[in-house]
């Protein structure tokens, strides 16, 4: 099943540079490799092998309400009935990331009435080509990065391999021994990023720069894995990992 993202969410989608209104299902793009198989197949077991051939970037699977007069709509009906191809493009709402390409009207019908009593419709957008995938990352931390600090036993600063840098995504850390809990301090390189720190259950909190974030209990028989996720408006988040380790 092709996977869906609620356009009333506020994800985006144009045919030939204007909006298509009234969706609230966008699909993904299930870009992947075409493949044949070889002649012979010469594994110990008799599985068949492939060749690798053609990628294709599949169709954009969408669905919504039926706008007779919106004009995305009207030239998606055009265009279907034409054959003719356009520019295509989905984002994300705050604009971070865009998906782009050439594509045909493969599909498009009326469904009949919605469970909300209103007349929908379905329609595929056929990927002409290589879709174009563009994003703008925010600029994550800066110096001195971050630190943890242990709390409980004889308290401290964990130790952080390697050592922090903006580059360097994923961490290492050793809390002091007899620590019961830690806090993480986050510095961002973009006074209006917003920084949260997402523990390893999955709950998370906002953290400004420079700042504390609340404790999170120290990992006991294992090891905790949390994120720090730094997002400026209009670009990608730049999430960094941390592995923090039982105190010993």
């Amino acid at each position: 099943m092709v996977a869906r993202i609620k356009a009333l969410a506020g994800m985006t989608f144009k045919w030939d540079d204007t909006p298509v209104a009234g969706l609230e299902d966008i699909g993904e793009i299930p870009d992947e490799w075409e493949s044949v198989e070889k002649m012979l197949h010469d594994t110990a077991g008799h599985y068949p092998e492939q060749i690798i051939t053609t990628r294709k970037g599949g169709e954009i699977k969408c669905a919504g309400i039926m706008l007779p007069a919106d004009p995305g709509q009207v030239k998606l009906v055009a265009d279907y009935a034409s054959a003719t191809s356009r520019a295509w493009k989905r984002g994300a709402p705050d604009g971070s990331w865009t998906q782009s390409g050439i594509g045909y009207v493969k599909s498009f019908k009326h469904v009949g009435k919605s469970p909300k009593d209103i007349d929908a419709i379905e329609f595929s957008i056929l990927i002409d080509g290589e879709p174009v995938f563009a994003y703008d990352e925010s600029d994550g931390l800066t110096t001195t990065f971050f630190s943890i600090t242990s709390v409980g036993g004889a308290g401290g600063l964990a130790v952080i391999t390697p050592a922090p840098a903006q580059a360097n995504l994923e961490y290492n850390c050793s809390l002091v021994a007899g620590a019961t809990s830690y806090k993480v301090t986050p510095i961002a390189a973009a006074a209006t990023a917003v920084i949260k720190v997402i523990d390893s259950a999955g709950a998370e909190q906002t953290v400004i720069s420079g700042a504390d974030s609340t404790s999170i209990t120290a990992p006991t028989n294992g090891m905790h894995t949390i994120f720090i996720s730094v997002k400026e408006t209009g670009k990608v988040a730049k999430i960094y990992t941390l592995h923090v380790g039982e105190p010993v």
